[in-house]
């Protein structure tokens, strides 16, 4: 079991280490296309998620939202 955690751990430790060699080596200009990735991802989760909810509300009120 101890073999195993170690390995386990050493393979976190090299990801962790390929990840930062990785970032590190960014110029500004991948820095913000990643970041507007991101955040352009997340917003459409997020307006997604809204509008489901703002349906189920509808629907829960007799409100009837016909989007085609």
């Amino acid at each position: 079991m101890r073999d195993m955690l170690d390995k386990f751990t050493a393979y976190i430790v090299y990801l962790i280490s390929g990840c930062g060699a990785f970032l590190s080596a960014l110029s500004i200009e991948w820095w913000q296309f990643i970041s507007s990735l991101i955040l352009g991802i997340a917003m459409l989760v997020i307006n997604y998620r809204h509008k489901k909810e703002i349906e189920r509300i509808a629907r829960d009120k007799g409100v009837n939202i016909d989007e085609v």
